[in-house]
């Protein structure tokens, strides 16, 4: 991955600094090269600059040093990726040591997480971004007898440093943990040593070697003697270099590719292409697209003449899903406002369309006169290769919430019961349901015609419509369903049934005797 790695400590005598950093290099014969020329202009200048090498020290020290000055670091190849990972403690790019030196002082000064030992990101566009761990390790020569450190990971990639939170942290807290159980041991065998002077004092000393320790009168040690071991760069290197080659293959980059474009015209309505064949083609369909009971329980709520509210980012699936439900009722009895910017009212429509952002009023949610259906697509690309499309594959596309406060106490309407059994046959195809409803829906229309001639051609005690209704086997919601039906009544209907008249009533209630 395009990051580099380093570790980092706040010195006691020289502030935060960076002690050793691991980059990656694409191109092995390139670096090769590149090196080999980097050697010879050191090699002809090292004269010229050996009277500034006094001074240079003066701004480090053992605590601050990690690889040998004069070596050109550790390396590792990786043939098969034509890569080579190198790690150091000089930095040679003044580009590089700007922006791992800024990191460098955040880490260790004001990006800290709560409790302070921790992961945080931080960083902007133009000095990059910053993963952090923060740790501290036990030292009877510092101040406080602990040392703080970092392990800091910079890239220009923000989303790369974000994505890879929980992969970076659940590996450097690995290596973090080595060595604090390292410096620990160490910590409690140099203590022991260190009790007969239990005060300890300190140095005020003010030159370049000053903050000498009273316990072993050594100055600020480095991480070899903090951890008694010699080759913890050498590990350090190896950790480094597998968080490198494993974080790039752990993230890679993936092109995603849209819907094809045509561009045989020279307008390409952009919309167009993104909801094309985004629709329900069948009650079969939606029914798929959803839970069972769900579906059952809102298509209770359409029969009833509750008022249906979809919302969806998507018109032709709101427009696609009022027409299939408008399918349950029969014509007159359907209000629909297909696409509104706001929550309209139960009266002037039964079916509503909305976007998927607009907010429904308090007092409505609190209801149980009402179902709402939110559609939301989970992909842009909807489009499929045909015109109609299976349940299980268009379901991987879309997600359908309903959300009601019904508690429905008595039995469901027979519509319901009768909807549910054919909808759990797996070989019930989409014309067998639409066969379904144009019979049953024909049997609830002569029903309301003979409930709507009963209650208004003339005066009926209670017990003759009890008898009525016992007689059209309808009872509990079925007859909440007849009286919404009758509204679908047109004039000319409900005028026919009011002047004709209804010949003989006793004997029809006779016959069923």
């Amino acid at each position: 991955m395009n990051a580099v790695v380093a570790l980092c400590h706040f010195c006691e005598a020289h502030g935060p600094k960076i002690i050793f950093y691991t980059q990656v290099f694409h191109n092995i014969d390139r670096y090769t090269r590149q090196n080999q020329t980097k050697s010879r202009d050191n090699h002809d200048s090292e004269n010229k600059t050996s009277s500034d090498s006094s001074t240079s020290k003066v701004d480090t020290c053992d605590a601050c040093g990690s690889v040998p000055i004069g070596q050109h670091g550790l390396v590792s190849l990786d043939k098969s990726a034509d890569t080579i990972y190198v790690s150091r403690h000089e930095l040679d790019s003044p580009e590089l040591y700007t922006v791992l030196r800024h990191a460098c002082i955040r880490s260790l000064s004001c990006e800290i997480c709560p409790g302070r030992e921790g992961p945080v990101i931080f960083g902007d566009s133009l000095k990059g971004y910053v993963f952090s761990y923060t740790f501290s390790l036990k030292d009877v020569e510092a101040r406080g007898q602990q040392k703080w450190y970092s392990v800091i990971i910079v890239s220009k990639d923000k989303i790369f440093l974000i994505n890879s939170w929980n992969f970076f942290i659940r590996h450097i807290q690995k290596v973090t943990s080595d060595l604090q159980a390292k410096a620990l041991k160490v910590y409690e065998n140099e203590r022991k040593q260190v009790k007969r002077n239990h005060y300890r004092t300190t140095s005020f000393d003010l030159g370049p070697s000053s903050l000498k320790r009273s316990g072993t009168g050594k100055a600020t040690r480095s991480l070899i003697d903090i951890l008694k071991d010699s080759d913890i760069f050498t590990q350090l290197h190896s950790y480094f270099t597998w968080i490198l080659k494993e974080g790039a293959s752990h993230f890679t980059e993936r092109s995603l590719e849209g819907p094809s474009l045509n561009f045989d015209n020279n307008v390409i309505d952009i919309d167009k292409k993104y909801t094309v064949n985004a629709h329900f083609d069948s009650l079969l369909q939606l029914s798929q697209a959803m839970n069972l009971e769900d579906f059952l329980i809102l298509c209770q709520h359409v029969i009833l003449g509750n008022q249906i509210i979809i919302r969806s980012s998507v018109d032709s699936f709101i427009s696609s899903a009022i027409d299939i439900l408008q399918s349950l009722l029969p014509s007159g009895c359907c209000k629909v406002i297909y696409k509104n910017t706001e929550y309209q009212d139960s009266w002037k429509c039964n079916f509503l369309g909305l976007d998927l952002c607009t907010e429904i009023p308090s007092h409505i949610l609190a209801s149980d006169l009402y179902a709402l259906l939110d559609i939301i697509p989970l992909a842009h690309h909807l489009d499929g290769s045909g015109s109609s499309r299976s349940g299980a594959g268009f379901n991987t596309h879309i997600r359908v919430n309903l959300t009601h406060q019904s508690k429905w106490k008595d039995k469901p309407p027979r519509l319901i019961t009768q909807l549910r059994i054919l909808l759990s046959d797996v070989k019930t195809t989409p014309t067998v349901v639409n066969q379904f409803l144009l019979a049953i829906k024909q049997g609830y229309m002569n029903k309301a015609k003979l409930f709507y001639k009963f209650i208004k051609t003339e005066y009926h005690t209670e017990q003759e419509t009890k008898k009525l209704l016992q007689i059209l086997d309808a009872s509990g919601y079925d007859v909440d369903v007849l009286k919404f039906w009758t509204r679908g009544l047109n004039s000319d209907c409900c005028s026919h049934l009011r002047n004709a008249q209804l010949k003989a009533p006793s004997l029809v209630f006779a016959t069923t005797r």
